[in-house]
């Protein structure tokens, strides 16, 4: 896509959700080279246990990089992160807000909230309603 836009002549700004893991800071380059102005990943846990219980494989330093990098070529880049999930209760999540906030990016995420009928959240949730 990249190249046809340049062959092309082509100057639009566009954007997409991306994998992390898939990133270096030369595609982010060359991406941005072709208005590429914009993007969201999911980086879900600041806990590399729960990636693995999500199924998830990607390294959480390298997610953070990829942010900076963004940054840095004027990207603008949003995180999805996941609370609720099995093992989450109010303190962890309030550990997690507060991980968020350590690395800048209370206002670059949003949050998918999961909650399961065995988790403690739900039940504090459920019994309140």
């Amino acid at each position: 896509m990249i190249s046809e836009l340049k062959k092309r002549n082509i100057h639009i700004n566009w954007s997409a959700p991306t994998r992390s893991d898939e990133l270096s800071k030369e595609i982010l380059q060359e991406l941005y080279g072709s208005g590429f102005t914009y993007t969201y990943f999911g980086l879900e846990t600041e806990k590399k246990e729960k990636l693995i219980n999500l199924g998830k494989c990607f390294d959480i330093e390298h997610s953070l990089n990829v942010i900076k990098w963004c940054d840095e070529i004027g990207i603008h880049c949003d995180v999805s992160y996941q609370v609720g999930v099995p093992g989450d209760n109010l303190d962890s999540i309030i550990i997690s807000i507060q991980w968020l906030e350590k690395h800048g990016l209370q206002k670059k995420s949003f949050f998918h909230c999961c909650y399961l009928a065995r988790n403690p959240i739900s039940k504090k949730i459920r019994a309140n309603l």
